[in-house]
């Protein structure tokens, strides 16, 4: 797959990750299709999150249906600056009807993704590759 943009693994979503292959692998292709998704066409894909409090952030970050509507939710951060990256940020590990998006920490966690990228510590990243 030809992209102009990466999609990015931070320590902070790689937990997330890890427990949701090991817990939810009926899901895996469904999850690696919206993240061909959001790194194909980061602007258009997905849905944008609202309610965003950091200035830097709003705008910039989007929501994504894994196993459709009432499945799980992948959130990510799309950085459209000379870096061109599409960031995960959460990855739900319940399906939707029990997420609730105000005891979820997804802002604090886009901050510190955001801060690290911008202040160059890509030793707490790792690009995920993703099979064409």
């Amino acid at each position: 797959m030809s992209s102009k943009y990466r999609f990015l693994v931070h320590d902070i979503f790689q937990s997330q990750l890890d427990d949701f292959i090991e817990s939810h692998s009926k899901s895996l292709k469904s999850l690696v299709s919206q993240i061909q998704s959001a790194v194909s066409d980061p602007l258009h894909s997905g849905k944008p999150l609202s309610g965003v409090q950091n200035s830097k952030l709003r705008g910039c970050i989007r929501r994504y249906h894994v196993s459709g509507r009432r499945g799980f939710r992948l959130i990510c951060l799309i950085v459209n600056s000379s870096r061109k990256v599409v960031l995960g940020i959460f990855l739900s590990g319940n399906k939707r009807p029990s997420i609730n998006y105000n005891k979820i920490p997804w802002e604090q966690y886009a901050t510190e993704i955001y801060n690290d990228l911008i202040n160059s510590r890509m030793d707490r990243f790792k690009e995920y590759r993703i099979a064409d």
